[in-house]
């Protein structure tokens, strides 16, 4: 008996919705790696904080320069760049998922388990 493993448009959708929302995870805890990094003011010499900053610089620069960051007395720096970041990317994610699932018929099971 042969069994074959077809997968469905539906299948491709929900998955396509997952990867999308794994990305933003990582996306997001980057960003939040930063700002708490930044606003704890954080030595960027050390080996984790220059890595956290080096890898998230791409994801901040189309932010930079809309608010001016915000200097905490002894301690970090408040920067907009990564909170707005952080809000764009998750409105781009959301964004990107209704796209998946107003282009393609997937079960109302698949879209409460995305959602």
């Amino acid at each position: 008996m042969n069994s074959y493993n077809y997968i469905t448009t539906e299948e491709k959708v929900y998955d396509e919705g997952l990867v999308t929302w794994y990305l933003l995870d990582l996306v997001q805890l980057l960003l939040i790696f930063r700002f708490f990094l930044k606003l704890a003011g954080a030595n960027p010499v050390g080996m984790f904080t220059n890595f956290i900053y080096q890898v998230t610089n791409v994801l901040v620069s189309p932010f930079v320069g809309i608010a001016n960051s915000i200097s905490i007395q002894n301690a970090g720096v408040f920067e907009w760049s990564s909170f707005f970041a952080i809000f764009v990317y998750y409105l781009v994610a959301v964004a990107i998922i209704r796209l998946f699932f107003t282009s393609r018929v997937v079960s109302l099971h698949q879209q409460a388990q995305v959602k």
